[in-house]
């Protein structure tokens, strides 16, 4: 571990060099000469290199705003680097907090459309509008267990109202309860309702956080998920999702989780989110649900706003 650096000392050794020389650095290393200036700590075995230290104390001074830490009686070192400011520009295209309920201006229709009614395609599940709905001043998708015993589902994306961005930045808050062969889903998905590419800034299988970007490949599809068990995604928690042409970066509370530099979709996409019911084959999530699984499980959203990207970085 290196030594703590006391930055006291340094600042009064180079305030004495300037006291007797005039300079704050020389080309060449001197020391003091003036007998009336400050005296300075004990010389070191070697000649003191007086731009070595100025430097050092300059870089405290940038780092902490203080020439030296007087008055506190300890010594400091420089605070860790701060994480890389997002200094690019955008404009907000979508901000809905659903306190006026669910308006279609904002999400077009919920599905099946422009999906057909009937079962998905895993067969564990009817897709069915009613399973989205606004209560309590915020947006829900419901996975609902029917007295027969079939599930039903559904999602909604703002791309069904024509309201998309290409690059840019999307907010918002977010829990999904926990349920066995549940799991929700909110993404980014192509505004041509094409697959692939997509973006999930959160899917919750088995109750973990998953992050995943997928792309065309060959002629079918790959994808890099990334998962966390840090933090419980049936809590509320506040997402930001930034993609950017050289990269897709999902932060939770303001915590960098999931990033990607390859593979960055470069279409239009609209926002959404969606209720997901497993099947015994779908091994990613679980499996099917059982005898634990509650009859209703929600997926709950708000505060979303979402903005295009200017070009600016």
């Amino acid at each position: 571990m290196a030594d703590v650096v006391d930055w006291d000392a340094l600042a009064a050794q180079v305030m004495a060099n300037h006291a007797a020389t005039g300079q704050w650095y020389v080309g060449e290393p001197v020391t003091p000469t003036d007998p009336t200036a400050p005296p300075p700590s004990p010389a070191p075995e070697q000649p003191v290199d007086w731009d070595a230290l100025a430097a050092q104390v300059l870089a405290n001074y940038e780092a902490t705003g203080q020439w030296g830490t007087w008055g506190t009686g300890e010594p400091t070192t420089p605070p860790p680097p701060a994480p890389p400011v997002d200094n690019a520009s955008y404009t907000v295209v979508l901000n809905d907090d659903f306190s006026n309920g669910y308006l279609k201006e904002h999400w077009g229709d919920p599905f099946p459309l422009p999906w057909p009614p009937g079962p998905s395609a895993n067969g564990a599940y009817i897709w069915d509008p009613n399973d989205v709905q606004v209560r309590d001043g915020e947006l829900q998708v419901t996975m609902t267990r029917h007295e027969d015993g079939h599930w039903s589902t559904t999602g909604f994306n703002s791309f069904r109202a024509g309201v998309a961005i290409t690059y840019g930045k999307v907010e918002f808050d977010a829990k999904v309860e926990h349920g066995q062969g549940t799991a929700g889903g909110i993404l980014m998905w192509p505004a041509d309702d094409t697959y692939p590419p997509e973006i999930d800034i959160l899917e919750t299988p088995k109750n973990q956080a998953m992050f995943n970007i997928h792309w065309a490949e060959g002629s079918g599809s790959n994808h890099a998920p990334i998962t966390t068990s840090e933090f419980d995604p049936s809590e509320w928690h506040h997402y930001t999702m930034t993609w950017l042409p050289d990269r897709v970066t999902i932060e939770v509370d303001g915590k960098v989780y999931a990033e990607w530099t390859e593979h960055i979709p470069s279409v239009p996409m609209g926002f959404g989110a969606l209720g997901f019911v497993g099947s015994a084959w779908d091994g990613w999530m679980g499996g099917a649900p059982d005898h634990t699984t509650p009859p209703l499980v929600t997926l709950h959203l708000d505060n979303v706003v979402m903005s295009q990207w200017d070009g600016i970085a």
